[in-house]
């Protein structure tokens, strides 16, 4: 009589776990690979689509400046820092005039450590913006800021461009974004 086996025997059951303990590594591997891929490319995404928000937000001011001053108070014009004189407006979007003259609303883009700032010093008067003297940081990790004005004396034109760089996974991100831009208004 012959004895019938029922079951694996003890090296069957070791060789199919070493088997499934190398396809789970492989899929691990696969996985993590892939899960990294996914948070770098999402981060890369939301981070061009924040750069270029605010490149566009300075070209805008830009073309509705009607100056572009050397200094403002203490704070000078450089490669770093960007002055804009913007009309005052008042609740019904009327220029506010005093004495003939253009009441203008100021801004200030610049490079502080690794932050770019927005500095708004407006015209009490104005409805343009809400907070006067207000200093918000409208976007962190800039690598590199660069204003470039021409023609120097008279701006009418300002070259720029803006790099972000951030940390990701252990990927090192870097977004840079170009644009020029031309004001379109005098005083």
């Amino acid at each position: 009589m012959k004895n019938k086996k029922n079951g694996f025997t003890l090296a069957e059951l070791l060789i199919a776990m070493v088997l499934l303990s190398i396809i789970m590594a492989a899929v691990s591997a696969i996985f993590s690979v892939a899960l990294k891929n996914y948070q770098v490319s999402f981060a890369q995404s939301g981070l061009q689509k924040d750069v270029n928000l605010v490149v566009d937000s300075i070209s805008r001011d830009i073309k509705q400046s009607v100056a572009i001053p050397k200094e403002y108070g203490e704070i000078t014009r450089s490669s770093t820092t960007l002055i804009l004189a913007l009309p005052s407006i008042d609740e019904n979007q009327n220029f506010i005039y005093n004495a003939d003259l253009l009441e203008k609303d100021f801004i200030i883009y610049q490079k502080i450590n690794e932050d770019l700032h927005k500095i708004v010093f407006a015209n009490p008067a104005s409805t343009r913006y809400q907070q006067n003297n207000q200093n918000k940081i409208i976007m962190e990790n800039v690598s590199d800021l660069s204003f470039i004005y021409t023609p120097v004396d008279h701006t009418t034109n300002v070259n720029f461009s803006l790099s972000v760089s951030i940390l990701v996974s252990k990927t090192n991100l870097e977004i840079t974004a170009e644009s020029t831009a031309n004001r379109r208004n005098d005083e």
